[in-house]
């Protein structure tokens, strides 16, 4: 590893590169400086050491003095699956970054075995310089989760889902068969959380796809001072979020796992009240549709006028089953909708009887705008 003299806000810094020492430190630097160089490298000030794959956004920072605790605020939030699985077997983490969870884990999960799969072989070889243990129970694989989860099924109790590249979320995860093999790796009443950044039309997509793919059982926690959200998906039957339960929860985990897990309970309140979180209100039967295909149609405009991202149950005076729906609606979809109906039911009023149609997914905004750096 090279170690090159920088400036950070106007104080010195060292910056580690995987180069060889006959390298142009200068050069490096500049390349750095300018945005052109194209590997992940190091910046510690003597009190923090921080990973980054360009000067815009910080991947991984780990406390000189602290070394296994969680210094990012989304880290601390992503512990919640202790809240719904207090005592894993098995963990599996993609994105290793700085190893912040793997180490948080490894050191207050004794008893759990840990597998990290990280696409990026310097961020793998930078693992000494974070003291990511080298420890049996600790398995670091070179891989993208997107072959690698498909590879086997329920052998997981938790996934933790935080891969990034310089651009933002590995773009291998955005698509159904992706976040499929993510719920297959999961064993029953196991939980998926991923870590989701930036503004949210660009991770929406993301959203709707694990909405779909775990039926709707998704809650969202809130990340004071930055633009992340976390999302817990729960595999299995729904797991509606009991306030008080997770309180006693929290207060139970405080004795052996030092985290503030009452802080990660008031996250998920809050992100349980965001609006487009929420499930929509349902129509009144009589005053959305009549019956046949059009009403299929009404569906999907109605869909569009939510917004980008929607969770909602409908009600129609129609009885056409729920295969034909999902035919229906992926007919009329444009190029880069996604939308699943989850579920359909009988309903019947005073006036007028129907199906009550739980249906959630993302249709994207004419102008999406550009790309978010990660």
């Amino acid at each position: 590893m090279l170690e090159l003299p920088g400036k950070v806000a106007g104080e010195p810094v060292k910056v580690c590169v995987l180069e060889s020492p006959q390298s142009d430190p200068v050069g490096l630097y500049e390349q750095i400086l300018d945005g052109r160089y194209a590997r992940p490298f190091i910046i510690d000030d003597g009190e923090t050491r921080q990973l980054l794959f360009n000067l815009d956004f910080i991947q991984s920072s780990m406390r000189i003095d602290d070394p296994f605790g969680l210094d990012i605020a989304y880290t601390r939030k992503m512990m919640a699956f202790l809240l719904f699985v207090p005592n894993p077997a098995h963990v599996l983490l993609v994105g290793l970054g700085g190893g912040s969870l793997a180490k948080f884990c490894h050191r207050h999960l004794p008893r759990t075995r840990l597998t990290v799969v990280e696409l990026n072989p310097d961020v793998i070889a930078l693992r000494q310089a974070f003291g990511v243990p080298d420890d049996e129970r600790l398995a670091i694989v070179q891989a993208d989760a997107a072959v690698y989860l498909p590879e086997a099924e329920g052998d997981t109790d938790v996934l933790l889902l935080d891969g990034f590249d310089a651009r933002g979320i590995a773009p291998t995860f955005l698509s159904r068969t992706f976040y499929q093999a993510a719920r297959n790796r999961l064993r029953p009443g196991g939980l998926l959380v991923a870590n989701f950044a930036g503004p949210r039309k660009y991770w929406s997509r993301h959203l709707a796809l694990l909405s779909e793919v775990f039926q709707g059982h998704v809650h969202l926690g809130t990340v004071p001072g930055g633009d992340n959200h976390i999302a817990c998906a729960c595999a299995g039957p729904a797991c509606p979020l009991d306030w008080g339960q997770l309180e006693k929860r929290a207060s139970a985990l405080v004795d052996r796992i030092p985290l503030d897990f009452s802080a990660i309970v008031t996250s998920l309140r809050e992100g349980a009240e965001l609006p487009w979180a929420k499930q929509a209100a349902c129509p009144k039967v009589s005053s959305l549709m009549k019956s046949g295909t059009s009403d299929m149609q009404k569906i999907h405009q109605y869909l569009k006028s939510r917004g980008e991202q929607f969770d909602a149950e409908i009600a129609a005076a129609t009885r056409i089953p729920l295969e034909d729906v999902r035919l229906h609606l992926a007919e009329l979809s444009k190029r880069g909708d996604v939308i699943a109906c989850h579920s359909t039911r009988f309903i019947k009023g005073k006036k007028s009887e129907g199906m009550l149609y739980r249906i959630s997914g993302y249709i994207p905004a004419a102008s999406p705008g550009r790309k978010p750096k990660a």
